[in-house]
């Protein structure tokens, strides 16, 4: 990572590789992700079973499982699909959350957003963060821009999002400023469908007070919040957006007082019962055990699965755990991408989709970083957009 005084708000991400290391630096992208879908054939050793996923098998998972599917530590089983690409776009952070009307709110950050013209007249501002709306049947969707000013996202503030969660006719959205190494964390809320935003900065997730929940990433519990059965709302926490130290904390609020900040709780560890404490005050808050990040996470309840699950991208790997409750224990299913030879190589900060979930599989969203080859020059990076995967996860009964 490059020292943080080198990192200038009003900027994107880029991610460079460098031996076996990636760093993140700043930029401002000017190209655009074309529609694009990964073709069926491709590159191939020819060699099912050989333990290697190449191209064409990756692109045709049912012809050779056996190469690509990743036993994890618990003994789960992953499988990821080829990237597409279902609509042109920049930006990164794609999170999203599915509303009581079948709506998908996704959010982006650092770029033009969906469907920005092909062509410079044609587009529109860099932008630091927006919202849209996804339509259609997974995988077969569009995109179209719902908001691109969203709360503080001026370039002094340089607002991004961490996480979406739609409840009662509400939208959050769960909000940190500014990017990557933030001030301060806050939520804010939409009636009219992300037309308009009301907020309260006057916050208790700030950097003066070392709060671990600056950054704040709702679990997402099915269509409207509608799978949620205890009537809290769980969010993970971080004190930052990358370069963390690891540690992922567990905060909580009744579903109805999400606004009220002095309502939110904090989890503190297991009682002798093996029950989650819960304290007032953010500074007890205790780690999540098993769970583990240094980029921001996304994580939803998956109903088919009955398990939570959590997946993290960090550019050289991807992870997928997984959880009977939001605070645990967390296990490491495994990892879903672990190879620079992966199509999913440079990604990073995951959105998994509520809507779409198969019996064991589901949708996410994600950015991948521009490589080496392109600083300096024109970016025409197929990766810097919302590239949309499809994950098939066999859990162990225990």
């Amino acid at each position: 990572m490059p020292p943080r005084n080198s990192i200038r708000k009003g900027t994107g991400r880029l991610f460079v590789r460098n031996t076996n290391k990636i760093f993140l630096i700043p930029f401002i992208a000017l190209g655009v992700c074309a529609l694009f879908i990964f073709p069926k054939t491709g590159l191939t050793n020819g060699k099912c079973g050989d333990g290697i996923c190449d191209n064409f098998e990756r692109a045709n998972i049912s012809l050779c499982p056996k190469d690509c599917i990743s036993p994890g530590k618990s003994g789960a089983k992953i499988k990821v699909s080829s990237p597409i690409t279902p609509f042109a776009s920049m930006g990164d952070l794609w999170f999203s959350t599915w509303a009581d009307d079948d709506t998908v709110f996704v959010s982006w950050g650092d770029g033009l957003g969906p469907n920005p013209g092909l062509h410079q007249q044609q587009r529109p501002p860099f932008l630091h963060h927006g919202l849209a709306r996804l339509k259609g049947t997974f995988p077969d969707i569009t995109a179209e821009v719902v908001q691109r000013f969203m709360p503080l996202s001026d370039d002094v503030n340089n607002s991004k999002p961490g996480s979406l969660l739609f409840y009662n006719k509400r939208l959050y959205v769960s909000i940190h400023s500014p990017l990557m190494s933030p001030d301060k964390g806050f939520i804010a809320y939409s009636e009219d469908s992300g037309k308009t935003f009301r907020y309260n900065l006057n916050t208790p997730w700030t950097k003066v007070k070392n709060s671990n929940f600056i950054c704040r990433m709702f679990i997402n519990m099915g269509k409207g919040y509608n799978l949620n059965s205890d009537g809290y709302v769980y969010a993970f926490g971080m004190g930052s957006e990358v370069d963390w130290g690891g540690s992922v904390y567990l905060g909580r609020v009744k579903k109805d007082a999400i606004m009220t900040y002095s309502a939110w709780e904090y989890f503190s560890g297991m009682n002798k019962a093996n029950n989650p404490k819960w304290l007032k005050n953010q500074d007890g808050a205790a780690a999540v055990p098993g769970l583990t990040a240094k980029h921001l996470i996304s994580s939803i309840y998956h109903p088919g699965l009955k398990s939570y699950i959590a997946m993290s991208a960090e550019t050289i790997n991807g992870k997928i755990f997984t959880a009977p409750n939001p605070w645990g224990p967390w296990t490491l299913a495994g990892k879903w991408f672990d190879d620079t030879n992966s199509e999913w190589v440079s990604s990073y900060m995951p959105g998994i989709i509520p809507k779409g979930a198969g019996a064991n599989s589901f949708y996410f969203a994600i950015a991948g970083a521009a490589q080496p080859a392109k600083i300096g020059g024109q970016m025409t990076e197929t990766r810097y957009c919302f590239r949309l995967g499809e994950i098939t996860l066999e859990l162990v009964q225990k």
